[in-house]
């Protein structure tokens, strides 16, 4: 994936509003952790939004922010497709921000998007485990599935299953946007 980027330094460093920060990851991600003046707009959500964000970014660079970057990238794509010209992405994201020592405002929330999906695999991982050597050794197959499916997510990129704990009510947020 190539998008231009911006270090966590060069944004930190820069006049406050300069930049119009545009966080993708989920409500619940968003305000456990998130840098001041950011927007959200969910990644899910970010088609339907593209005219509201080229009014409040007012020729503004844009930096995206994520968790890590990877879902800032796919934003990237989406946003280059619609015309906006030259997005960046948070090079490394909110954990490369929080490594760096900047503030993040948020309250204790939801763990990472990335987290659940990979508590929710090894739960029905060791289910399938557990019920196969107690109830029917059919369910090992399910614990095989569930394990070749995470393997085919990590080999593609793509995840089924972080979408869908997207939706859960833990994940959601009253307030989804804070800033300008």
């Amino acid at each position: 994936m190539s998008a231009p980027t911006v270090q966590p330094t060069a944004l930190h460093g820069s006049s406050p509003g300069e930049w119009f920060l545009l966080d993708v990851r989920t409500p619940g991600e968003f305000s456990s952790a998130y840098i001041d003046g950011s927007v959200l707009v969910p990644l899910p959500e970010l088609q339907g939004a593209l005219a509201t964000i080229r009014e409040q970014a007012a020729g503004k660079p844009i930096a995206i922010v994520c968790r890590t970057g990877r879902r800032a990238f796919e934003a990237h794509r989406v946003m280059q497709g619609q015309g906006l010209k030259d997005p960046h992405v948070l090079e490394g994201g909110v954990v490369a921000w929080k490594a760096a020592g900047y503030p993040l405002l948020g309250q204790k929330g939801p763990m990472p998007l990335e987290r659940q999906v990979s508590a929710a695999s090894a739960g029905m991982v060791v289910t399938g485990v557990a019920l196969g050597f107690l109830v029917n050794p059919a369910f090992f197959w399910f614990a095989g599935a569930v394990g070749a499916a995470q393997l085919l997510s990590a080999l593609s990129g793509t995840c089924p299953m972080g979408p869908m704990l997207a939706r859960m009510p833990w994940n959601a947020s009253k307030n989804a946007s804070a800033g300008s």
